[in-house]
Parts: structure tokens; C-alpha cells; sequence
């Protein structure tokens, strides 16, 4: 090939790369809820949060890998692959099924009832086209 033609390739990919690298930096997350369950005897916790895309550009979660912390206290953590696309300017929510560790989360239940409250974090990463994002949500209930 000519030296021109490698020339076009290489622009060609650096711009779609910054595009998807702009797109993967303007999602937003924020926390929907949480509800529990059971996966044979093992107790399981679905973490729910809102994935907001709010480009013109379909953008595909590829995964996650997280700490679910209560009250300063780990309760689980969430290491999944997915393949969950996201339309342009929509929000999704995206479950994440939550390992949990059972010390943890009696340890947090206590902390719970004797502070009438508790602050809920998600901390991590999500890899969305292939670019790894810090993840950071805070909820107090």
C-alpha cells in the first residue's frame, strides 16, 4: 500500500477511537434500588443502577467489576461480562447480581439498626467499548 493510503487508515481509527473514548467518558450512573433473592441456598443481592448514555452514539457495557460497601462495610462484590447496549440518549437499568459476603452483611445489618441509616456505595470500574470507566455512586438511606 502507499504511504497515503496508511496515512488515511490511521486517521480513520484515531478518530473513531477518540469518539468512542469521548462517548464512554459522558455516561452517567446513578442508583435505582436494591432487592434480594436466593440462587439455590445462597442469598443474593441485585444491585440496580441507571446507566444514562446521553450521546448521539449507541454505546455497549462490556463489563463490571465492583465493591458494594454498606456503612464502611464490604457486603459483596460484582465481577460480571456483559453485552448490554445502550441506545443514544436513553437510560438503562442494569441489574447486577452481587456476591455476598455474609459476615459483611450481618456485620451491616447491625451497623444499620444502631445508626437508624445507611450509606451505600458502589465503587469500581465499568468497561464500556472497551474503554475501563471509574464507577462512584453514593446513596443514603
Amino acid at each position: 500500500m502507499k504511504k497515503n493510503t496508511w496515512w488515511v487508515i490511521g486517521s480513520i481509527v484515531a478518530i473513531i477511537a477518540f469518539y468512542k473514548y469521548r462517548m464512554a467518558n459522558l455516561l452517567t450512573y446513578s442508583f435505582n434500588g436494591i432487592s434480594s433473592g436466593l440462587n439455590g441456598l445462597t442469598p443474593v443481592l441485585i444491585v440496580s443502577i441507571n446507566i444514562t448514555n446521553p450521546t448521539s452514539t449507541t454505546t455497549t457495557i462490556d463489563a463490571i467489576n465492583v465493591t458494594i460497601i454498606s456503612n464502611g462495610i464490604t457486603i459483596g462484590n460484582v465481577n460480571a461480562t456483559y453485552n448490554q447496549s445502550i441506545a443514544a440518549n436513553t437510560t438503562t437499568v442494569l441489574q447486577l447480581p452481587v456476591n455476598i459476603s455474609i459476615s459483611g452483611l450481618i456485620n451491616d445489618i447491625t451497623t444499620t439498626i444502631q445508626q437508624a441509616g445507611a450509606t451505600f456505595e458502589i465503587n469500581g470500574s465499568i468497561t464500556a467499548d472497551g474503554i475501563a470507566l471509574p464507577i462512584d455512586i453514593k446513596y443514603n438511606f
